[in-house]
């Protein structure tokens, strides 16, 4: 292994996530910071978080 594979490593899952995230969001109509805060809050895309959050009533 050479010095900065982990860190090289690393920027690809970051970037495949980026791009995943990205199709999601068109396929949704959602922001991709929505779905980033949604997935952050419990790990389920259910509006839970972000910008258009449903109120749980």
């Amino acid at each position: 292994d050479q010095p900065g594979d982990a860190t090289k490593a690393q920027t690809a899952r970051d970037h495949a996530d980026r791009i995943e995230t990205q199709a999601i969001a068109e396929k949704t109509g959602r922001k991709m910071e929505d779905i980033i805060a949604d997935l952050m809050d419990d790990g389920i895309l259910n509006f839970s978080a972000g910008s258009d959050a449903k109120d749980s009533e």
